[in-house]
């Protein structure tokens, strides 16, 4: 396939579909232009180029499917994780002593920050591609790093509480003894 856009006083050759989506991105040619087919020695439209209607539909970018296909799989892996790591945020956060007292309230509070989290993530997945056709695959994959970033920091803050309880509780109890041996004096 070769085709020529006569651009001013020069011409530019198309060999490729990447030629013609530089062209398109840079506003030098549209569906209307009028392209030199080479091979059949006539002028045509460029919308009447089937290889081309992905470019001006918007469904085109020069990433491979494959190169899609893996940030989708790393975004899905890194979502997992991100999940993995609220529901053990979640468990820090309310502690062993209340999950023992109330088993319901614990299951009640892991299910709702699965079905919180599992719909923050749709959301923002179909946010992600609705908004860009083209390169929904780096904004999918930037919030999953961002959300795991932003779930990390959860953890790590409910596992400090559930230290600074531990040690409010050995407080407590040193001087709830320290009062006792005095009044025993």
């Amino acid at each position: 396939m070769l085709y020529r856009y006569f651009v001013g006083k020069g011409e530019v050759n198309i060999e490729s579909i990447e030629k013609m989506y530089d062209l398109y991105r840079k506003g030098m040619i549209n569906p209307t232009s009028k392209l030199y087919d080479v091979g059949n020695n006539v002028y045509v439209t460029a919308a009447e180029i089937p290889e081309f209607n992905d470019v001006f539909q918007g469904n085109y970018s020069k990433e491979g499917k494959l190169v899609k296909m893996i940030r989708y799989i790393s975004s899905f892996i890194i979502f997992l994780l991100v999940l993995l790591i609220s529901m053990l945020s979640a468990f820090f956060h309310l502690g062993i002593k209340e999950i023992e007292k109330n088993t319901t309230y614990f299951f009640i509070n892991m299910l709702g920050t699965f079905i919180g989290v599992v719909a923050l993530i749709a959301l923002v997945t179909f946010v992600c591609i609705k908004v860009s056709k083209t390169f929904n695959s780096f904004f999918i994959l930037g919030f999953s790093v961002l959300f795991l970033i932003i779930s990390v920091c959860i953890l790590v803050s409910s596992i400090g509480s559930m230290k600074h309880e531990k040690n409010d509780e050995k407080i407590s109890l040193l001087h709830y003894y320290d009062e006792q041996s005095y009044f025993e004096l």
